[in-house]
């Protein structure tokens, strides 16, 4: 297939991604991210769409460091980075940072993965409290070396090597430009997390449950 029909089918794939229905748009956003990526396209080869690069902030009041860990794993797989900054107020915020396509892409299929793990936590009515913190644990930390397979397989893929490099040359030069020297960096790790919890139950369980969530789905009766 030819650029300008690759080209014209991921047009085709955004305008569906307008679509009111969250799942069908969540499902166009990921094909049309998976096709930029497969054929090497830059977004200025969309010309009826103005991609620049693009920043969301999530607070991290709320979330623990394994959940946190993951939300960063999900940016890189999409060809985004994840700074993390504190404000006067010493509340730590996650900076999601990369081409808007790739940035909503991260946002949606960090909801996607959230509401799933949430429909497995409330279906393990047996488990005491501690538990299903260890469940939870299991879930996250599973998804996470999943998708860090992913990431490590993209990497043998040449055109995916360039895209990255791009990419992240777009990104550094974002982060220059607004925060100088005033973000604070550093890869985030499971290893606080993890503790003796791999001996636990219900560790194990929510391991295995992780390993069977889906990380592609398929766009259905759509001639896009």
């Amino acid at each position: 297939m030819d650029t300008v029909n690759i080209v014209d089918k991921i047009q085709k794939l955004l305008a569906l991604a307008e679509s009111p229905n969250e799942n069908e748009a969540f499902l166009a956003l990921q094909k049309a991210n998976a096709l930029l990526k497969d054929y090497n396209l830059t977004l200025n080869d969309l010309h009826k769409y103005d991609f620049k690069i693009k920043e969301s902030i999530l607070k991290l009041e709320q979330y623990k460091s394994y959940e946190i860990v993951l939300f960063n794993t999900i940016a890189e797989w999409n060809l985004c980075q994840c700074l993390m900054t504190t404000d006067t107020q010493k509340v730590k915020h996650l900076h999601f940072i990369g081409r808007e396509h790739n940035v909503i892409t991260t946002f949606e299929f960090i909801n996607y993965i959230v509401e799933k793990i949430q429909t497995l936590v409330r279906m393990q009515n047996k488990m005491n409290k501690y538990s299903i913190e260890l469940y939870k644990l299991g879930l996250f930390v599973s998804l996470t070396n999943k998708i860090k397979q992913e990431i490590q397989q993209n990497k043998n893929n040449t055109n995916e090597k360039a895209l990255v490099v791009k990419n992240n040359a777009e990104i550094l030069d974002y982060i220059k430009a607004k925060y100088n020297k005033n973000m604070t960096t550093g890869k985030l790790t499971t290893a606080d997390a993890l503790k003796h919890a791999k001996e636990m139950q219900a560790y194990i369980q929510g391991y295995k449950d992780g390993s069977n969530i889906s990380l592609y789905q398929q766009i259905h009766n759509k001639n896009v």
